[in-house]
């Protein structure tokens, strides 16, 4: 945690904080930085200097985690969460500009009112990273515990993503499609919304609604569709990620903003032997196991792997490696492997397929 500063084009935000993507060097892990407003008096608040040509510095409160690891995807949550839970405390953001001297010069207030029932027909983002949307179409009461397992959530939201279209290594692993529907939070009994929020690190109701309170509902509703996103695929495809995120934002008048920029920033160029393949910046979660593994728990995709990594380790802790690179995990098993390409300094990329353990 600290003091952390982005170069945005606007320093606007209605979600009530920012992320941006890197990869690192010379792992090649993929990262996201997430700064939250500052504390003070008047209330949250953002430090913003003027860069000239458009551009604006804009610092917060800073957290680093990676991409699609469990613990740390929880870690940032809760993070968003006490952040907007703030706002909405405060009821206002503020923007204070500074001079060269870093004094501050001009002091800008905006009314703060995402997830309230008169913004419920507003589209905006949940999700940077795959450049998932949000409308509230009825927004939920409080929770309630039902008793007999019933109906303990009643939000309607309706959702939007882009996901790739395959698995990484096949044939359909460059194209992207977009997944576009509505989840009626009272179709899910708790039991099964609790076997949901157990693949994103939670292990009861009592512990997520302690991190969420009155967006868990919503919360929950992301989960559910991030999970089966498969149900909801509308038909065709795009040759690319970007092509994706510009028809998202023609359906929902969201600017495509970063998601386009993070991209770039993502996926590398690299040279391959005999075809291109689609590279995995981070290991499979959990939920993208299941969704990518076939009936057998076979998964593949192609992996970054370190020469000074490959040379250092025997063939068991090789074997190790090359699991926990693709699913984050070791047990992966009839593990069969075959080096494909290679990237910039010592990296070699390598398609790995295995048989993972999947629970039920």
């Amino acid at each position: 945690m600290g003091n952390y500063t982005f170069t945005k084009k606007d320093y606007h935000t209605e979600k009530g904080y920012f992320t941006e993507g890197y990869v690192s060097s010379p792992g090649r892990v993929a990262y996201k930085m997430l700064i939250v407003p500052l504390n003070g008096f008047d209330g949250p608040f953002f430090y913003v200097k003027e860069l000239g040509s458009g551009l604006y510095e804009v610092s917060g409160e800073g957290y680093e985690y990676q991409k699609n690891w469990k613990e740390s995807m929880k870690s940032c949550r809760e993070q968003i969460a006490d952040a907007v839970r703030n706002l909405k405390l405060k009821g206002r953001l503020g923007y204070l500009f500074l001079d060269e001297t870093g004094q501050v010069v001009r002091r800008e207030w905006a009314k703060f009112h995402r997830g309230r029932v008169e913004n419920e027909q507003q589209w905006f983002i949940t999700d940077d990273d795959c450049f998932q949307c949000c409308r509230i179409i009825k927004p939920n009461n409080a929770y309630r515990p039902s008793g007999n397992k019933g109906h303990s959530f009643d939000g309607v939201y309706e959702l939007i993503q882009v996901n790739r279209a395959g698995p990484v290594g096949t044939r359909c692993a460059d194209k992207y499609v977009i997944s576009h529907g509505t989840i009626y939070m009272s179709d899910y009994t708790e039991d099964q919304v609790v076997e949901y929020i157990r693949l994103y690190g939670y292990n009861d109701l009592v512990d997520f609604l302690s991190s969420y309170e009155e967006f868990c509902c919503q919360m929950v509703a992301e989960m559910i569709f991030e999970t089966d996103w498969l149900e909801f695929t509308l038909p065709g495809s795009y040759p690319n990620y970007a092509a994706a995120c510009k028809e998202v934002s023609r359906m929902t008048g969201i600017d495509v903003g970063n998601a386009i920029a993070d991209e770039k920033i993502e996926y590398e160029e690299y040279k391959f032997i005999d075809k291109a393949y689609q590279v995995l910046n981070q290991p499979y979660s959990e939920a993208e196991i299941k969704a990518n593994a076939d009936e057998n728990g076979y998964i593949e995709g192609v992996v970054k792997i370190s020469l000074a990594d490959l040379i250092e380790a025997d063939f068991e802790n090789f074997l190790d490696y090359i699991s926990v690179r693709l699913i984050n995990s070791v047990c992966l098993s009839d593990i069969q492997y075959k080096i494909v390409g290679a990237g910039s300094d010592d990296v070699v990329l390598v398609h790995v397929s295995g048989q993972a353990e999947i629970e039920e």
